[in-house]
């Protein structure tokens, strides 16, 4: 499905274009054209695009985690809990919800500070 919508906005770039000069005519008259497009039909396009691309997305996210390496798969959960888990421990909480880029933050520059504690420069 979410193909066939992408058809569609390509489809929607091709009846945009539709009596514009072909680069046949604009070679003649010096690449210039007195033809103008609305910006609303790009805008139109990349909207269509964007819902195409999120009726896929839940396909490719499925496939990549049935195919990606089970190691790969591990440092990406540990990644994942090392945020949740500083965004938990440094109190990064809004409600129900934990600040995950908060808890990113802290947690890349905690492991900076080990790092650089580790190589006796702190």
């Amino acid at each position: 499905m979410g193909m066939l919508v992408a058809a569609l906005g390509f489809g929607v770039m091709a009846l945009a274009s539709v009596g514009l000069p072909s680069p046949k005519e604009l070679s003649e008259t010096g690449g210039v054209s007195n033809v103008l497009v609305s910006p609303n039909w790009l805008i139109t396009t990349y909207l269509v695009l964007t819902f195409g691309e999120l009726l896929l997305s839940p396909m490719g996210i499925s496939f990549v985690s049935k195919v990606a390496p089970p190691k790969l798969k591990g440092i990406m959960k540990n990644i994942h809990d090392n945020c949740y888990n500083t965004a938990k421990r440094f109190e990064q909480v809004e409600g129900d919800w934990v600040n995950y880029v908060a808890g990113a933050n802290i947690a890349g520059f905690v492991k900076v500070a080990e790092a650089m504690t580790a190589q006796g420069l702190v």
